[in-house]
């Protein structure tokens, strides 16, 4: 799928929310976008979305993890390589990516050659954010798609954190693309909802010599062994998938809570979170302010959907989501 680059854009400035819904900041990206020209865009995304939720609700976390994904990779040049969803960081690791395939068929025939990919993934995104529990945020149309899409620059460019990162990535990644450290502190919070698959999390389990890692509390590492099945088979990749935390259709604090209460974390990166003095302030605070959190995160993801945007004549307007080259 073509998706948009990411800049942050300085000229939006940074206000406080009301208690549980967003405000529009941006300059550049509009509400209610193509009300002219598609004027039941956002209510086809609505129902689709609202449809999935209702059948499985694990598959709506996805969009939000998706655009995660998305908006920290620039996909600007013109390189042939393979597409972002062939990155084992990125790709192969996500589902649900065929249903913005979906909903864009069904947009389409709506008005054709109208909404981008890159609109109907934010839009998805938000209204997932709004069902799981999260405050209800503005749908900002106006992107237009990228011209390519590349694997080497989740893999190697490294603009997708890792599971093993220190706290140190994480905060040059975050400075790199505009973020501050408690925007990838609410942002890791993501992890409030959805689920992980055993090979996100194996080095956790077998790293050291076949034992487990050595601060891993004893009943994370029963939980993880019962779950895991060996790495490179197909069990691994369709079963099992396991939650980052007790409520994985519920964007709620419980994720910050584990790291303060229980010193419990599914994956590394989260773990150090709690032990850095730069990031541990964060994760208390969310811990302890739920409505805090929820906040912040919808701010957090509000902008960086709205990151390096192409608009205007940039980019393009796909008849397809889904991309070959």
């Amino acid at each position: 799928m073509v998706v948009p680059s990411c800049k942050q854009d300085q000229s939006a400035e940074k206000k406080p929310m009301r208690r549980g819904i967003c405000k529009n900041n941006h300059t550049v990206l509009k509400e209610r976008y193509d009300r002219n020209r598609c004027p039941y865009a956002e209510k086809i995304v609505a129902d689709h979305v609202k449809a999935l939720f209702a059948n499985d609700p694990i598959v709506v976390a996805n969009f939000i993890r998706k655009l995660f994904h998305d908006c920290l990779v620039n996909t600007r040049r013109r390189v042939m390589d393979k597409v972002q969803k062939s990155s084992k960081t990125n790709g192969e690791l996500l589902q649900g990516v065929g249903y913005i395939d979906d909903i864009k068929v069904k947009l389409e025939a709506a008005c054709p050659l109208t909404v981008s990919c890159a609109d109907i993934l934010s839009f998805a995104a938000m209204e997932a954010m709004t069902l799981l529990g999260g405050p209800r945020c503005p749908y900002l149309g106006g992107r237009r798609d990228g011209m390519v899409s590349l694997a080497s620059q989740v893999d190697i460019d490294r603009n997708i954190p890792l599971p093993e990162w220190t706290v140190d990535q994480i905060i040059q990644l975050s400075h790199k693309k505009g973020f501050s450290v408690e925007d990838m502190v609410v942002l890791s919070g993501g992890h409030s909802v959805g689920v992980a698959h055993s090979s996100v999390f194996k080095d956790r389990i077998v790293g050291y010599g076949g034992s487990p890692e050595p601060n891993v509390p004893n009943q994370l590492v029963t939980g993880l062994a019962m779950k895991r099945k060996p790495p490179g088979t197909t069990e691994a990749r369709a079963y099992p998938t396991v939650s980052f935390e007790e409520t994985p259709t519920v964007l709620d604090n419980m994720f910050f809570r584990n790291l303060v209460e229980q010193k419990k974390a599914l994956l590394a990166s989260d773990q150090n979170l709690l032990n850095d003095p730069r990031t541990s302030p964060y994760v208390h605070q969310f811990a302890g302010d739920e409505q805090l959190f929820k906040n912040k995160f919808a701010d957090a993801l509000v902008r960086m959907s709205s990151l390096d945007v192409l608009i205007g004549k940039s980019g393009e307007i796909r008849r397809t989501c889904k991309l070959t080259n």
